[in-house]
């Protein structure tokens, strides 16, 4: 098995990999307090732990040394963090919060190979490799049947007018947050519980980064709002769009998110 981290795959560097555990769902975090008079605990939950993902490493090669010289190359490799895909499922991709920093191997100079185990802790949730304008149908056949994506897509991209309602969905099976774009004139316009006002050109909202900003040129200027970012749960998300306008164009542009 193979693996790709922070841009490069691991058969550049010679490296046989095995997953050795790969968790279902992760972890809740939870609050234990008890009442003194009260038998049991309440128990309180809120979002979900980091996961963890140990992988087996292995090095072959008849020489030692350079063996040893693959090993400093494979060690360089994992001291930060960055985006980790798995080649049985090039689909999602796992944001690498953490590596292991005491990794040692096992040398095995009968066998001629090196081992040792990686473990990287993870984000709780997934998201599809690309964006949803960004895969190409050619090299879109393996996503869009394990994302169950229908061949004919889903929108993204509203011309709208006031009092519409669009649906937005969400394959995966956890919240998506989506950078939304809106081009057109507007005295206000409501998308959902989100206010903007005196729209002229074009606004983004990152619902990711929690900003609004328009764009001078390359330079971002950063807008006020009133209401709460949008999340796109799992499956169909409606919104009613009002305010004061004639028409305008609505994108969402969003990974989807799986646990």
């Amino acid at each position: 098995m193979g693996l790709k981290f922070r841009g490069r795959h691991s058969d550049e560097l010679s490296v046989i990999f095995d997953t050795e555990s790969m968790p279902y769902i992760p972890s809740k975090r939870q609050t234990e307090i008890e009442v003194q008079g009260r038998d049991g605990q309440y128990v309180f939950e809120d979002n979900y732990n980091n996961i963890q993902i140990p992988v087996k490493g292995t090095i072959v090669g008849d020489n030692i040394l350079d063996r040893r010289k693959k090993a400093r190359a494979v060690a360089s490799w994992l001291t930060s963090t960055g985006i980790l895909v798995f080649d049985y499922e090039q689909d999602v991709e796992y944001k690498v919060v953490k590596v292991t920093n005491d990794i040692s191997a096992k040398m095995l100079s009968r066998e001629y190979k090196d081992e040792f185990t990686v473990i990287f802790e993870c984000k709780p949730y997934q998201q599809q490799t690309y964006y949803n304008d960004s895969l190409s149908w050619q090299g879109g056949d393996s996503a869009w049947i394990y994302t169950n994506i229908p061949w004919s897509g889903y929108d993204r991209v509203f011309l709208v007018s006031p009092d519409d309602e669009i649906v937005v969905y969400n394959a995966g099976t956890y919240k998506a947050l989506p950078i939304i774009k809106i081009t057109g004139t507007a005295t206000s316009v409501t998308i959902g519980e989100f206010t903007f006002t005196n729209l002229t050109g074009t606004i983004y909202i990152d619902c990711v980064e929690k900003v609004i900003y328009s764009l001078n040129g390359n330079t971002k200027v950063n807008k006020i709002v009133e209401g709460n970012f949008i999340e796109l749960a799992p499956d169909a998300n409606n919104f009613t769009i009002t305010g004061t306008f004639t028409t305008l164009i609505i994108e969402f542009d969003y990974k989807n998110t799986y646990l």
